[in-house]
């Protein structure tokens, strides 16, 4: 029952209903959620029912195989000398998404591939597609404008947008098939389970130019000693990262003119050089194995099949 839950709580992440995006309606032994952007349906041994999911989960998830009987105004739940007894609500049910249309498969690695991307993405609304990921030509992308990453899907006719804030509880699915048809994700569960979130309509930026100048016979191993002299850089921006760090001549350090930094250390001298805002280097350097950095120009890294950039500051004159 607990499980059941949980699937069906993935469609009561948005406000968008109010109140009523927390509903479940059961139905002929299928209970579902709604929330306006997030619809999921599952299989569930309960008489025809409505109610409140959060009360219902959370009393499920305190018991051991807990027992639950649907009564004219409430559920009565029941496990091991315990009782908790939720109100029935009689509130209608909002429409689920539309799923007309034709449907493409979509390989359950995509998920896995847009997981990697998710963590480049960003936060800004005014820019729509930095909370987005973007399927395209083979690829799955994701950027905050700044830093992006890249990583393969296999299939090139495969294309799709989806915000990230809707992509993140998908993620937690065990996923036996997945489909789209340019206008809604459909998820089925291992358990049975139907998750169905709305896709994106914005136009996503043509990142595959930028990662076209990847070169990978410039990169390096990144040492280390390097990724401890930036955590150490980092430290003391404390939690703004808004400060600047510069490579090169086997040094990064918190300014271009060394006597005046507040931190300098010693690093590899085969990396590069280039200055970076802090919130920006330290995701990308943090995750990667190899990369190069050229100052002012997009700097590219990797780590296995996942591909990286980061944009740099322009050189001071």
């Amino acid at each position: 029952m607990k499980k059941q839950l949980e699937i069906l709580k993935l469609g009561t992440a948005s406000r968008a209903f109010g109140a009523s995006a927390q509903l479940v309606s059961v139905r002929d032994g299928i209970a579902r959620t709604y929330d306006g952007t997030t619809s999921a349906s599952i299989p569930l041994d309960m008489a025809d029912c409505q109610f409140m999911i959060t009360p219902v989960l959370s009393a499920v998830s305190c018991m051991e195989e807990p027992k639950i009987e649907v009564t004219d105004k409430a559920l009565i739940i029941s496990a091991e000398g315990r009782r908790v007894r939720v109100p029935t609500v009689l509130t209608d049910m909002p429409e689920e998404l539309p799923r007309n249309g034709d449907y493409i498969d979509i390989p359950t690695s995509a998920l896995d591939a847009l997981a990697h991307v998710g963590a480049f993405c960003g936060v800004n609304p005014q820019r729509p597609f930095t909370v987005c990921v973007n399927i395209t030509d083979g690829f799955a992308y994701g950027t905050n404008g700044y830093i992006g990453g890249r990583y393969p899907v296999g299939d090139k006719s495969l294309s799709l947008t989806i915000e990230t804030k809707t992509l993140a509880p998908l993620l937690k699915l065990d996923a036996a098939s997945i489909r789209h048809n340019g206008t809604v994700i459909e998820i089925v569960t291992e358990d049975g389970g139907t998750v169905t979130a709305k896709l994106s309509a914005i136009k996503y930026p043509d990142l595959a130019r930028v990662f076209s100048a990847y070169d990978y016979a410039s990169q390096v191993e990144i040492k280390d000693e390097t990724k401890a002299a930036l955590r150490t850089a980092g430290s003391l921006f404390l939690e703004d990262e808004t400060g600047s760090v510069f490579f090169g001549n086997g040094t990064l350090s918190t300014s271009l003119n060394l006597d005046l930094a507040q931190y300098s250390g010693e690093i590899q001298d085969d990396i590069g050089e280039g200055a970076f805002s802090y919130s920006r280097i330290s995701r990308v350097i943090t995750l990667a194995d190899r990369g190069f950095l050229e100052y002012g120009e997009p700097c590219f890294f990797s780590k296995g099949d996942l591909s990286m950039m980061a944009i740099g500051l322009r050189k001071q004159n």
